[in-house]
């Protein structure tokens, strides 16, 4: 059980992946294109084969620069992506938001970069904190929750 994906700590700090690159692990890079909200590979691999999902970060350079959230991965060329969005209640309540353009721009730069393997630490210490042991029987179906 992970606690958080990576566009969550993107709310704590908006240029973590771009800054903290040193202990991030990169999952792809190359140059593409941003149409909108969609962003497709000019030279790079495909997203597919690179375990790219949505709840990840792109960090873009270029005309358009900034990290933003994966949306959907709506075929291995093509990314969703948009702006950091904090709609608290967003309507009707439970939709996830509308994706928000960053803009559109050719030629420009990215990484996707991930810190899935420190978000996996913390989430066990966190775990084990209240008595929970990672990879237990008892993992498997604990819940925690914060009254």
């Amino acid at each position: 059980m992970v606690f958080c994906n990576d566009v969550d700590l993107l709310y704590w700090e908006p240029d973590v992946l771009k800054d903290a690159a040193f202990a991030s692990q990169t999952l792809d890079a190359g140059t593409g294109n941003l149409n909108g909200t969609q962003f497709a590979i000019v030279t790079g691999n495909l997203f597919s084969t690179q375990r790219v999902e949505a709840g990840q970060v792109i960090v873009l350079a270029g005309a358009v620069a900034g990290c933003f959230p994966i949306v959907e991965l709506t075929n291995p060329f093509f990314l969703q992506i948009g702006v950091l969005n904090d709609e608290f209640f967003p309507d009707p309540p439970g939709a996830p938001p509308a994706p928000v353009s960053p803009g559109t721009a050719t030629g420009l730069t990215y990484v996707i970069r991930t810190f899935w393997a420190q978000r996996r630490v913390v989430s066990d210490l966190l775990a084990q904190s209240v008595g929970i042991v990672p990879g237990s029987s008892q993992a498997q179906t604990a819940q925690i929750l914060n009254p």
